[in-house]
């Protein structure tokens, strides 16, 4: 249920949503004061989030500093959250979706020897689809790239960040 829950309040909370809103609410409206301020709002909320610069720059306040390799003291794992990838059927492999960084991050810091197992943790994120199993897939890409099946690990049962 929690799962169902956080697409929903993702769902909520997309910009997209908040914009269509606005704009609903402009045409729903009887009052001309509170039309012209659903104008205002719909047009700062597609400027704002439309705008690469803005967006960009504030996107960056949130984001923690990185930290050299020499920074990083060594642990026995390193743990991936999947939801990066997905299956392509017409080219038979994965393809990043986004923040492909994770799992390249993970294998700079295996082939440095910083972590000795990596933990792939998720399996499907979908709420309809079940044929995906990104954390099977990518442990066979991870054995491709030449990083042994003993030195990988899958945690098959949560859905999300909060499982």
């Amino acid at each position: 249920m929690f799962f169902v829950l956080s697409k929903l309040f993702t769902f909520i909370l997309s910009p997209f949503t908040w914009i269509l809103i606005s704009i609903g609410l402009f045409f729903i409206l009887k009052k001309k004061e509170l039309r012209l301020r659903m104008l205002w709002v719909s047009l700062f909320l597609l400027l704002f989030f439309s705008n690469g610069f803005f967006l960009n720059n504030f996107n960056y306040l949130w984001k923690p500093k990185g930290l050299n390799f020499n920074q990083i003291k060594a642990h026995d794992n390193g743990i991936v959250l999947s939801g990066m990838f997905e299956y392509n059927e017409d080219l038979n492999r994965l393809v990043a979706k986004h923040s492909p960084d994770r799992i390249w991050q993970t294998i700079q810091l295996y082939k440095a020897k910083k972590i000795k197992t990596i933990v792939l943790c998720g399996d499907n994120g979908y709420i309809l689809k079940n044929e995906l199993h990104e954390a099977n897939q990518l442990k066979k890409d991870l054995i491709n790239l030449g990083i042994p099946e003993n030195d990988i690990l899958i945690e098959r049962y949560s859905k999300n960040t909060h499982q």
